[in-house]
């Protein structure tokens, strides 16, 4: 998810313009989450960690900390810029998270936070992902998902039920580790969102393919999920 520095006035959610009166992002689950997300995953210290979708590279100062060595991929050039700064020089690529300028079996692993939902085909994302991952690396993503799937009338893209999402993970040859449901953290960034912006109208606003009338009757929540590669490789 993308860093910015003001609110764009149109889609917000994914675009880094999620900012609060005085600078600081608003991401659902904040500081906390990203710390859960990546004890999760249990990264080795020296471990090549890719974070897919960057942004101003607060996580990956996270990751460092852990004695991991870090790659920050993202879209947006200005964010990468921010990145680099934060962390002191970190390797950072501009590059698509559909398309990842890495080679097979590169990295130890990787995250996403909020980064899936954005892609324009999720498995084929997923799959590329794995791609670059070495046997036995971990993926760990947080992001939303559709609580209630049945509520859409659309084929929403980026946002899925969780049983759409595991399959997926499956299908791409991953093995889910652990599937954690934080949807009451959305509940209160959503809030936060609502009191500094004044309504849900700019949130969606067609970000992840949803609507603001489907993202009410979907339900979004939010989640963490830990995959692994297997050893013996996989066939994606």
């Amino acid at each position: 998810m993308t860093l910015g520095a003001s609110f764009p006035g149109t889609c917000s959610y994914g675009s880094g313009f999620l900012v609060d009166a005085v600078g600081r992002l608003l991401r659902p689950g904040g500081d906390g989450l990203s710390e859960r997300l990546i004890s999760s995953a249990d990264f080795s210290t020296g471990t090549l960690v890719a974070d897919i979708g960057c942004g101003g590279g607060e996580s990956l100062l996270r990751l460092a900390s852990r004695g991991c060595e870090v790659l920050g991929v993202d879209i947006a050039a200005d964010a990468l810029v921010a990145a680099r700064q934060v962390t002191d020089g970190a390797r950072v690529l501009c590059a698509s998270g559909m398309a990842l300028p890495l080679r097979e079996d590169s990295v130890d692993g990787a995250i996403a936070e909020c980064s899936l939902s954005l892609m324009p085909n999720r498995r084929a994302a997923l799959a590329e992902w794995t791609r670059v991952l070495r046997p036995g690396a971990v993926l760990a993503i947080s992001d939303v998902f559709a609580r209630h799937p049945q509520g859409s009338d659309q084929d929403v893209s980026g946002v899925t039920g969780q049983d759409t999402l595991i399959r997926e993970i499956y299908s791409v040859g991953l093995k889910v580790v652990s599937f954690e449901d934080f949807s009451d953290v959305l509940k209160v960034w959503v809030a936060s969102f609502v009191f500094h912006y004044g309504s849900l109208d700019s949130l969606w606003g067609g970000a992840c393919g949803l609507s603001a009338e489907t993202a009410r009757r979907t339900a979004p929540g939010y989640f963490l999920m830990v995959a692994r590669k297997p050893a013996g490789g996989c066939d994606v």
